[in-house]
């Protein structure tokens, strides 16, 4: 339930300071939704790269997220090296870009981590084509699981 009033919650903020990004020229207002062929356009000055400016992953960029951020183990990132890679990228004639990322990766991390706090690399991979969100629905289905995480890592960044 703490994830839901989270999500919500930034939802609402997304839709207030980019309320026109991904949206549909027919869509009607107000509404929250999003349009995944438009999301690109919600792009940040302080994200990975991992996409470029037409949406379209890039795999060499994706794997610099490990070699220079992961130091525990090649394959997953601490909460740690999500905090050092969020401040790695911030751009910093973008400081209106800064806040995004700590949200975005914030919660993905309390929601795809594994229990010992390591985000893995094919967890990673999936936010940038979907697969995460499937793959968490289904574990959450599955196991009926009403466990809140702390949100403490949005509040160290």
């Amino acid at each position: 339930i703490c994830y839901l009033i989270y999500c919500t919650h930034k939802e609402i903020i997304d839709q207030i300071l980019f309320p026109y990004s991904n949206v549909q020229k027919d869509a009607p207002l107000p509404h929250l939704s999003i349009y995944i062929k438009n999301i690109y356009k919600g792009m940040h000055g302080s994200d990975t790269g991992a996409l470029d400016a037409k949406g379209r992953f890039v795999p060499a960029k994706f794997e610099e997220i490990f070699s220079k951020h992961a130091k525990n183990r090649p394959d997953a990132l601490t909460s740690l090296e999500v905090k050092e890679m969020i401040l790695a990228n911030r751009d910093p004639d973008d400081p209106q870009s800064w806040a995004a990322p700590i949200q975005e990766w914030g919660l993905i991390y309390g929601l795809a981590s594994d229990k010992n706090g390591y985000f893995h690399k094919d967890s990673v991979r999936g936010i940038y084509d979907g697969s995460v969100f499937v793959k968490l629905e289904e574990e959450r289905a599955s196991s009926q699981s009403t466990v809140c995480r702390s949100l403490s890592f949005r509040s160290t960044v």
